[in-house]
Order: C-alpha cells, then sequence, then structure tokens
C-alpha cells in the first residue's frame, strides 16, 4: 500500500525550527527514505503592532520563518507546500489530495516537534500490514492515550498501564479486542456513538496513520462548521465534543486499532525530559 507522510509544519521561531529538525531527522531515523512527504507551511507571518482586530486580518509574511522552514525540509523526497490565509486544515487537505493524486492509500501525520523511538518503525510497518490485511480499519495509533506519554516512569518503562480481562482491554466506553497476526497483535475497537466520553478521544491526529479516504472524509465533515475550518487542533476539538461526535459517526464507520499496545512517540515540547522518555524500556501487551 503506497503510504504518504504528511507534515502540518509550525515553525514560528529558532525554537520550533530546531524542533522541527531534531524531529525530522528522528523520523527519518524511523521510517527511512522510502516514504514520500508533504510539508505544509502555512503559519509563518507577522501580527501588526499595534495589534487590532482589523490588522489581525491581514496576512504580512513572515519571511525570516519561511527561510527558517525552507532550511529545515530541504531534501530529497520532501515537497514543502506553501498556504496562505490562517488555515492549516484547508492546507493539510491541500496536502491529502496531493497525496491521493500520488495514489497513496494510507497517510501518517506528523506533527514537527515529535520524537520517535526505535521501535517506531516496526510498529509502522505492522500498522501498515494490518491495513492491508483488515479493510474495516481506518486509523491506527501509534502512541497516546491509553498509551503513556509524559507519564512514563522509569519503573513502568514505556507500557499501559491497562490490563488484558478475558482476552479484552477496557479503558471508559473504549474496548479494544485482539487479532493476532504472524508477528504481532492488532488491538481493535469499532466506532460507536458512545467512544467519546471522559478522557478518550477516538480522533486524534498525530502520531496515527490513516487510510487516505477516512483522513479526508474527517476533515470534509469538520470543516462543513465554519468555525473548526482554520485551526487544524480545531479538528480534534470538534470530534471531542460528544454531541458533535454522536451526530457524525455514522459517517465514521469502522474500526481504530493500535499494534501491540506500544509507545511510538511523543511531542518534544509538551516532554522536556523527552530524551530520558525515549531512552525507556518498551514492553507490548500481548
Amino acid at each position: 500500500m503506497k503510504t504518504v507522510l504528511i507534515t502540518p509544519s509550525y515553525v514560528s521561531s529558532a525554537e520550533r525550527a530546531s524542533y522541527a529538525e531534531k524531529s525530522l531527522s528522528l523520523l527519518r531515523e524511523a521510517v527511512g527514505e522510502k516514504y514520500s512527504h508533504i510539508v505544509v507551511d502555512d503559519y509563518p507571518r507577522i501580527r501588526p503592532y499595534p495589534y487590532t482586530r482589523f490588522l489581525s486580518r491581514l496576512w504580512i509574511p513572515d519571511f525570516r520563518n519561511m527561510n527558517r522552514a525552507s532550511q529545515v525540509y530541504e531534501g530529497e523526497n520532501i515537497r514543502l507546500v506553501r498556504q496562505w490565509g490562517n488555515s492549516s486544515t484547508r492546507a493539510t487537505m491541500r496536502a491529502l489530495r496531493i497525496a491521493e493524486g500520488q495514489g497513496a492509500d494510507l497517510v501518517f501525520l506528523h506533527l514537527d516537534d515529535n520524537a520517535y523511538i526505535s521501535i517506531f518503525q516496526d510498529l509502522f510497518e505492522k500498522a501498515i500490514d494490518a491495513f492491508r490485511r483488515r479493510p474495516k480499519l481506518k486509523m491506527v495509533r501509534l502512541t497516546d492515550t491509553p498509551i503513556l506519554s509524559n507519564d512514563c516512569t522509569e519503573e513502568q518503562g514505556n507500557r499501559t498501564e491497562l490490563e488484558i480481562e478475558d482476552d479484552v482491554i477496557r479503558f471508559e466506553n473504549l474496548e479494544l479486542r485482539p487479532q493476532r497476526y504472524d508477528n504481532y497483535t492488532l488491538w481493535t475497537s469499532p466506532f460507536h456513538k458512545d467512544l467519546a466520553k471522559g478522557e478518550y478521544f477516538p480522533i486524534t491526529m498525530w502520531f496515527t496513520l490513516f487510510r487516505a479516504s477516512f483522513l479526508h472524509r474527517l476533515f470534509e465533515i469538520c470543516t462543513t462548521t465554519d468555525s473548526y475550518a482554520s485551526p487544524l487542533v480545531d479538528v480534534e476539538r470538534f470530534y471531542k465534543d460528544v454531541d458533535q461526535w454522536r451526530e457524525v459517526v455514522d459517517d465514521l464507520s469502522g474500526e481504530l486499532g493500535y499494534i501491540n499496545m506500544q509507545f511510538g512517540g511523543l511531542e518534544m515540547h509538551q516532554n522536556k525530559n523527552w530524551k530520558e522518555l525515549v531512552n525507556l524500556p518498551n514492553h507490548p501487551v500481548r
């Protein structure tokens, strides 16, 4: 299956550029150079001073940070796409259409400050295999709740706290059941109306491998609501709203999955001790 990497980039400072450079290095180290990579850089602009509501609508390019993004994302097999107008959702949809035009079946969304651990490549390849085997599978999450991230401890390692009871993993309204393949276990749950409650949200953009058609549908649904048409993070907020989730879930039939319940990485800016965390033991739950 043809797989494309998409990065909605947020290089707005020297620090963010440093995050992006390290993040790209870790991603390439994890998955190699074989995947086509589309980067959407839509953030860099200068906010007018003094700041007013009227002037905030003006789009004044921030060429210094645009150049920083260009320097980070120059290289073979990387296409940098500029998007004017403060709409990262539409920008990512533009990248998605490019990917689909290249014949992409699967899309992995990578944020430009994600850190990856060495086992990520193995999880990633197993996730691609799972999509081949299971037509109902629409997305595979490779970290995040219920996977530990900034809650990792030296005693636990990078391991889920969840228990297997009667060959089922339960977390709030989520029930994950195993399908065991040659050398890994795919834990899946169907989408349903009560899935989004409490601390668990089914749709998390980052560290997730999607069927391209399903990701397209996710964006299509939420961008029909004007208030969710701009920041990409609002896509997640849209689906975290329980009432909205219940309204649209009929359009989101299928399954979400985890591979071995293992930890694939984390966001560097949220975890200042990320270098320690990624070196902790990473044990599968089978």
